[in-house]
């Protein structure tokens, strides 16, 4: 495997000697079971709903729009630094426009009620001018992660195996005053 030398420069800025040194003297941690919202500063992982409706479908729409106005606060905490229940309150319609997608990490759906685990991703750049700062420092503008992986003549995004995302985890975005985003990535996507 080898990674691009594009991508190991990248590295090195974003993390800096500190970091690496800091790294290099804490245990090795389980990746699989960190959270996945340490790898993306605006995704909120484990949010749970619990919804009943006139059908499947409409609990499960529901269930999506309850999970939004759960994870907004949460966000919003995350990135000012303020409580959740300081963040401020946002329509069904602004959020929607904030959303950039919402994972399922577990569901159980039945005739008329929709039961779920989700992750809520938000779009940085819409969702940053609620919040702009970490712990009242200003965050720094966004920079753009792309991570390639050449295994065996294929190039490859970015995928829970690869030993940059195991780093990335590690190296845990949240806590940083760097603006990172990555875009998701999986073993279908390929780089040109």
């Amino acid at each position: 495997m080898k990674f691009w030398p594009a991508l190991a420069g990248l590295a090195l800025l974003a993390v800096g000697v500190g970091a690496v040194a800091q790294e290099a003297a804490a245990p090795a941690r389980n990746v699989a079971i960190a959270a996945p919202e340490t790898a993306d500063t605006y995704r909120i992982a484990g949010v749970m709903v619990d919804v009943k409706a006139a059908s499947g479908d409409l609990a499960r729409s529901a269930g999506f729009t309850e999970a939004q106005r759960k994870a907004w606060p949460l966000l919003w905490a995350r990135q000012s630094g303020g409580a959740p229940g300081e963040a401020p309150g946002l329509g069904d319609g602004v959020l929607n426009t904030l959303v950039r997608g919402i994972d399922i990490e577990q569901e159980y759906q039945v005739s008329n009620r929709y039961v779920a685990r989700l992750a809520v991703a938000f779009n940085p750049q819409k969702a940053a001018r609620y919040f702009g700062t970490v712990d009242g420092a200003k965050r720094s503008a966004p920079t753009l992660l792309l991570t390639m992986l050449e295994d065996g003549g294929t190039v490859l995004g970015d995928t829970q195996e690869s030993p940059w995302y195991r780093a990335w985890v590690r190296f845990g975005s949240s806590a940083s005053l760097g603006n990172y985003v990555r875009p998701p990535g999986d073993l279908t996507d390929r780089f040109c």
